[in-house]
């Protein structure tokens, strides 16, 4: 009797290990399952994007020729500018989209960190002023360049600085949210560090 109980304690033990061992392939699978069909609306999402894109970056090139030799005023061309470069942007990111579709290893270059900084600033500068909210940006001069994706980057950043405005802009003109860089040595080795830092409760 005491050795049928065993057997059957054995067994109950083996049949939930294994019962726990299918549920997590499953699991597994349907997660699978769903990049897979992720990656294939994502493929979609970017050719669509990508041929009117295309079409507005041709015509800003041209409306960029046109206004250089109408000499108009340097606003304007400074925001044709801005326009031409936030499609850029859109363009490389699609570009990404695609390649993480198919599979594509992501290429990592070296960047300069404080430039990414402040491209990203400079993008969420207007929301802030619409906000209320001072953005401010404090950059180590002596940071070190970093291997990575600098698109990928800048929509981390840009994430983080975008929620501190939300988390501030019911401060009214108190509210600040500063990024900033540095150089750390850790273990021997250089570092570069982000802070996106807000004063909001």
């Amino acid at each position: 009797h005491a050795e049928l109980e065993a057997l059957n304690s054995d067994l109950t033990r083996r049949v939930e290990e294994k019962t726990t061992e299918v549920t997590r392939h499953m699991k597994q699978l349907h997660l699978s399952e769903r990049l897979a069909t992720l990656g294939k609306v994502a493929s979609g999402i970017a050719h669509e994007i990508n041929n009117p894109l295309g079409i507005m970056l041709n015509r800003i090139e041209c409306i960029e020729a046109e206004a250089a030799e109408l000499h108009l005023p340097a606003e304007v061309q400074h925001d044709l500018r801005a326009i031409r470069s936030q499609a850029d942007r859109i363009r490389r990111i699609t570009k990404s989209m695609l390649a993480l579709s198919h599979g594509s290893a992501t290429t990592l270059k070296p960047i300069d960190l404080n430039c990414v900084l402040r491209s990203c600033v400079d993008i969420a500068r207007e929301r802030a002023a619409a906000q209320g909210v001072r953005l401010e940006s404090v950059l180590s001069p002596d940071v070190p360049a970093i291997m990575g994706d600098r698109d990928r980057l800048e929509t981390v950043v840009l994430n983080l600085i975008n929620n501190a405005i939300d988390a501030v802009r019911g401060c009214g003109r108190e509210g600040v949210v500063t990024v900033q860089s540095a150089r750390l040595r850790r273990d021997r080795e250089e570092w570069a560090m982000i802070k996106v830092v807000d004063n909001g409760p």
